[in-house]
């Protein structure tokens, strides 16, 4: 991750990446057996850790922690721009943790009507993530909604563990008093503004939806706010976090060559799983990776994409990217009267219960 602010920049995951060992070292902390006595407070028997595996540390006697940059704010009393500036003098040689050069610029950028757009800069942090939702429950009001105005299953519903954030502060204060600013900053829940000032990456209350990988893991979150604001940020994913497929993990059970349908975002995903079809989510109609390609050349697929431009040219740029890689694939266009899946299967659902 890139942070930057006037006159300087840094890039947050390599700073993070130096040996947090040797990082005590060069503060003074004597260090032995990855124990030593803490400096935050008075102490005679050793109660500060060091994971050499997640590159944090921990006082046990004080509960104070964190990872690299945090260690060197505690120790010296640093803000976070000095703990920067210090960690790239002493094992940069002065030198900036990123190259600033204009043909090997690290931090990839492109310009839409003058506004910065970053690429996913880091990797997710499967712990946070689980941890939230396992502090999350899925309210009554959220279950009326997706299962009446959405007409999701709820069996679908509980085994994809869509939570609810009722109360945005709460859900903040919970996950700060858990884990530290900056590995906060780095599970994408936290974001570094231009102007330096870190701010949460949410903020309303809403239905969260976890992305969970290949592998079972959490890749990222996706929060649909209870009231939109501003009214086109419907989902919201985590910053500087890429997501995988939605509901990617189901591909692991599938047989080859069974119907895969590929679906815009997680609610059209969970509406075709609520009829017993096989689906995946893209996070938007433009957005699929070679990667993901590859996870799904097994299959046959059908594109079902939202019937607008975006979708329509969406379905057409992908199906001729499988096409060209032998994948078998079709199209399915929805009927102009609705927007998306989940509206016309709702409709669908309507009309079996007026019979």
């Amino acid at each position: 991750m890139i942070w930057r602010g006037v006159g300087f920049m840094y890039d947050i995951s390599e700073l993070e990446k130096i040996p947090i060992m040797e990082v005590a070292k060069k503060l003074g902390i004597v260090v032995k057996n990855k124990k030593a006595i803490c400096f935050m407070h008075k102490e005679k028997t050793a109660s500060l850790s060091f994971d050499t595996k997640k590159n944090i540390w921990k006082c046990f006697g004080c509960n104070t922690g964190g990872a690299v940059i945090n260690l060197v704010m505690k120790r010296n009393n640093f803000d976070f721009k000095r703990a920067c500036d210090w960690l790239e003098k002493e094992f940069f040689h002065g030198q900036p943790s990123f190259n600033r050069t204009k043909e090997n610029y690290q931090l990839k950028r492109t310009y839409k009507k003058k506004t910065l757009v970053k690429e996913a800069i880091h990797e997710p942090d499967h712990e946070i993530y689980s941890y939230v939702i396992n502090s999350l429950m899925l309210s009554e009001k959220d279950v009326d909604y997706l299962t009446i105005e959405r007409a999701l299953d709820l069996e679908v519903i509980k085994k994809n563990n869509i939570r609810t954030i009722d109360n945005i502060k709460s859900f903040y204060k919970n996950i700060r008093g858990q884990f530290n600013e900056n590995r906060l900053i780095a599970a994408g829940l936290l974001k570094v503004a231009d102007d330096g000032q870190v701010k949460d990456t949410w903020w309303r209350s809403g239905i969260l939806f976890p992305y969970y990988n290949y592998h079972g893991e959490i890749e990222t979150l996706q929060l649909r706010p209870h009231q939109p604001f501003p009214p086109n940020a419907k989902y919201i994913l985590l910053s500087n976090i890429s997501p995988c497929l939605y509901n990617e993990e189901s591909l692991k059970s599938m047989e080859n060559n069974s119907v895969l349908y590929i679906c815009e975002g997680a609610p059209d995903t969970l509406s075709m799983l609520s009829y017993g079809l096989n689906a995946v989510g893209l996070p938007g109609a433009g957005t699929m990776k070679d990667s993901w390609i590859e996870l799904i050349g097994r299959f046959s697929i059908i594109i079902v994409f939202d019937n607008d431009t975006a979708g329509q040219k969406g379905a057409d740029d992908l199906s001729e990217r499988l096409k060209d890689k032998g994948i078998s694939v079709k199209k399915k266009k929805i009927s102009s009267q609705y927007h998306d899946v989940n509206q016309m299967l709702i409709a669908e659902r309507k009309k079996q219960y007026d019979k």
